[in-house]
């Protein structure tokens, strides 16, 4: 069995490489910042599987003594997919707008329009992104290759101009 150095699937257990490779078990303390509970998972006379048995026993025992709950499970996600066009950024989208008739009634209808998305403010420490231009082209008066011709279009030089703007300093 090899063994990746680094997070593992497992919350708060790590693998760290040493001359007999092993786990690592870090959890955060509910009440000092900063400070962490943890304990090294070296034996040489267990196995690789055993030492991660013997660290995931211990995590759970120390995290539901210092919490009164069981450790939380880590979810890994896939990257977000933000097209349906494959093309970043240029999303196909139904949109819902109503008109008022002339009979003073309001009628809903959708409408499928190519959206092309640029973010201006980064997000930071994993935030997503807090400032974004959008620009709307409807199929149904431009076609759907030329719609997503102009998305691709007005987006490349939305980040041509931002590439060439000045950075966004947060305060």
């Amino acid at each position: 069995m090899s063994l990746l150095i680094g997070k593992t699937e497992h919350k708060f257990v790590t693998a760290i490489a040493t001359p007999s490779s092993g786990y690592r078990v870090a959890i955060p303390h509910p009440t000092v910042v900063g400070k962490l509970v943890g304990k090294n998972f070296l034996i040489k006379r267990q196995t690789q599987t055993e030492r991660l048995a013997a660290a995931l026993e211990w995590r759970d025992a120390t995290y539901k003594k210092l919490y009164r709950m069981a450790p939380p499970v880590r979810s890994f996600h896939r990257q977000q997919e933000n097209s349906n066009t494959s093309l970043p950024g240029v999303s196909l989208i139904e949109k819902n707008s109503k008109k008022r008739l002339a009979d003073g009634k309001i009628a809903a209808y959708a409408t499928l329009c190519v959206i092309a998305r640029v973010f201006t403010i980064p997000g930071s420490n994993y935030a997503p992104p807090r400032g974004c231009k959008t620009k709307l082209y409807s199929v149904r008066k431009y076609g759907e290759d030329e719609a997503l011709r102009l998305a691709v279009e007005w987006r490349a030089r939305m980040i041509e101009a931002l590439a060439t703007a000045k950075p966004h300093r947060s305060g």
